[in-house]
């Protein structure tokens, strides 16, 4: 027989709708997968490959299947100046199209804010549901309000570096979820976004930028960055990144210099990281060459004792031998002894 205890919590707790629990989630590991994200802060950024790490990629992709089925995670996949990016919003309360909707919208305008190209967006694979059609409408809104608004001043907001917390929704406890990995989540063709509005539209986003920083104030971001990240990311990496970040800015690319730096010095750390995973891997792959050992011969103990018992057997005769040497030496002598006494008895 057991009971369950219930105690009253108020800090350090996770809450949790409990149909997810109870009810609707049928797979342990999706229930699990739930309450380990919803026990995250509401801001927390969290890469698959963080999860695959700590729980096996075959638990997740099953946890995930069915909270995607069942649209306690939504999500789309886009290129974010060429590199393909995932972005999810998780939830212990089902989405809806109108929450999906929004999502899109504020994560496309916050990387378009952030001056990054934004291109080829599609829905996460495994969702259920479907882009609302006014979605290209409002997405050409915003684009104009920004392009009017924009301003060239130099402000940080990207990632934990950032001075402005990330937004996520005020009506339900759920986290972020961003995915970077370039073997995630690819995209899903008769779930793409079709209207072509939009990608036309968020390409047109790439017009040329006066630079209105000067050399010095060039310098002066860049060492502030690079002390940012001077524990992460070797000198040789970040001059690398530097010197293409400098040249599209000079190029009237960017509008933004320090955050996209910041953005761009961010991506390298995380194309190091996947490789070094990547060598590791291989590393682990390749077969060791052992080390040649030479065979001892394994002799039987019966042997052992035939060879100990044949070395006795060979002294007990050589003593034999020489005993009867001895002897013979010892009867000539005396033999000797008796014929010199007769030899002298003659001679008298």
């Amino acid at each position: 027989m057991g009971t369950i205890i219930k105690r009253r919590h108020t800090t350090q707790y996770a809450q949790i709708h409990n149909n997810p629990l109870q009810h609707d989630l049928q797979d342990l590991r999706a229930i699990g997968l739930l309450s380990h994200l919803m026990s995250l802060p509401c801001d927390w950024i969290i890469y698959k490959t963080q999860l695959y790490q700590k729980f096996s990629r075959k638990n997740i992709e099953a946890a995930w299947k069915e909270l995607a089925s069942k649209n306690y995670i939504i999500g789309f996949n886009c290129y974010v100046d060429g590199k393909k990016q995932s972005f999810y919003n998780v939830s212990d309360i089902p989405f809806v199209s109108e929450e999906l909707s929004q999502f899109i919208r504020e994560t496309v305008m916050e990387l378009i804010h952030l001056g990054t190209s934004v291109k080829s967006l599609s829905l996460m694979h495994g969702g259920t549901l479907d882009i609302p059609e006014d979605l290209t409408d409002v997405l050409k809104v915003q684009q104009s309000k920004i392009r009017k608004k924009r301003t060239t001043v130099p402000t940080v907001q990207y990632s934990q570096y950032c001075t402005v917390g990330t937004h996520t929704k005020e009506i339900y406890t759920n986290k972020k979820i961003t995915n970077k990995d370039e073997d995630e989540d690819l995209a899903n063709t008769s779930n793409c976004i079709k209207n072509s509005s939009v990608t036309t539209l968020l390409n047109e986003q790439e017009i040329s930028h006066k630079p209105t920083l000067s050399d010095d104030d060039i310098l002066l971001i860049t060492n502030r960055v690079r002390n940012i990240f001077k524990e992460k990311i070797q000198k040789r990496s970040f001059d690398s990144v530097f010197n293409k970040c400098i040249n599209n800015y000079k190029k009237g690319t960017v509008p933004n210099y320090e955050n996209y730096l910041i953005t761009s010095i961010e991506n390298k750390i995380e194309e190091l990281n996947l490789r070094r995973e990547r060598e590791k891997t291989l590393l682990n792959l390749i077969p060791k060459v052992k080390k040649q050992t030479l065979r001892k011969e394994i002799v039987p103990n019966w042997l052992h004792e035939q060879k100990e018992s044949k070395e006795i057997k060979i002294d007990i005769e050589q003593k034999h031998q020489n005993q009867y040497k001895s002897d013979i030496e010892d009867e000539r002598k005396r033999l000797m002894e008796i014929l010199q006494k007769y030899k002298k008895r003659d001679n008298n």
